[in-house]
């Protein structure tokens, strides 16, 4: 057998046309082995082209804590393959925005986020094998539709540096489903009450009126109001 490695096969002939049954090429950018740290902006900002690979990046300690929306992961490039992707620290933003469609999320993590671990807001992508920790808002707001969640965790949100006498947070959710459509399978959310700083995620699942036709199956315990929550006028 044989192999290709970093290469690219154009089809396209030599007076700029492309023969019948082939389309234009896609950019395909590979990004791997990177630590971002400190940047004061977004860590990693991908839109505007399909197929991109990412792999292997830490993103660490962004933003400076004065400037607004500080992403760690900022993704918009459609059709495209993420996977072991670390980003905490962030002071102002998501750990992961993805406003992508039809991407694959494998085995990523978002911690310390000055807003939600993962805010999605695009479709039909899939998340495999990924955790939300100690952020300060959500663990997952998934506002987008049609997305699949497998083996997810949502761990200890809602965090918000406040002491355990003087607690300000407990405002938010571990994940909070707002999107119809969304399969999550074999979630976990929970709050750990690490060093006894009080639980601070108050549902582990809270589920929108708006998430309709929905599939969720999973563990939550040891959040501060309950396991799962429904909005008043949602439709049972």
């Amino acid at each position: 057998g044989w192999s290709l490695t970093k290469c690219v096969y154009d089809q396209t002939l030599g007076d700029g046309t492309t023969p019948a049954g082939w389309a234009s090429q896609d950019a395909v950018h590979v990004y791997d082995e990177l630590y971002l740290t400190n940047p004061h902006t977004v860590g990693m900002h991908l839109t505007g082209y399909r197929g991109a690979h990412a792999n292997r990046i830490r993103c660490f300690d962004l933003g400076g804590g004065a400037i607004a929306n500080t992403d760690g992961f900022r993704f918009g490039c459609v059709d495209s393959f993420f996977s072991n992707l670390d980003c905490g620290g962030m002071y102002t933003g998501n750990a992961f925005y993805v406003d992508t469609y039809n991407s694959r999320f494998v085995n990523c993590k978002g911690w310390y986020g000055g807003k939600n671990g993962f805010h999605i807001v695009g479709s039909r992508n899939n998340f495999s094998s990924c955790e939300a920790q100690d952020n300060i808002q959500h663990g997952w707001l998934i506002d987008g539709i049609y997305n699949t969640f497998a083996s997810i965790a949502a761990d200890s949100n809602s965090y918000d540096y406040s002491p355990s006498g003087a607690i300000t947070g407990r405002t938010y959710n571990g994940i909070n489903l707002v999107g119809g459509g969304n399969t999550i399978e074999s979630f976990a959310a929970f709050d750990k009450n690490e060093s006894a700083r009080g639980i601070r995620q108050v549902y582990g699942l809270y589920i929108d009126n708006a998430a309709t036709q929905c599939v969720v199956s999973g563990h939550s315990s040891s959040n501060f109001t309950a396991g799962v929550g429904l909005e008043a006028t949602f439709d049972t």
